[in-house]
């Protein structure tokens, strides 16, 4: 195991993607993204999390582990 692929998606957009070498990730409140600020306004998102392996070609990421929806509440 090389670690996950941690992707968060906002309306279809994708807006947040990381490696993480643990599995457990914590967000950060603001990122850029695209050169795109953003933070976790209200609102629904997609996230999804796919392991990455070491193959003798290389790292290859494998099929989703979690793919799961996230709502925000306003105030």
């Amino acid at each position: 195991m090389k670690g996950y692929r941690v992707t968060f998606y906002r309306g279809g957009t994708r807006i947040y993607s990381t490696v993480a070498a643990e599995p457990r990730h914590t967000l950060p409140l603001h990122w850029t993204f695209g050169g795109k600020r953003y933070r976790l306004s209200p609102g629904s998102y997609r996230w999804v999390v796919v392991p990455r392996m070491v193959t003798a070609e290389g790292v290859r990421e494998g099929k989703a582990i979690v793919e799961a929806s996230y709502v925000v509440e306003a105030g």
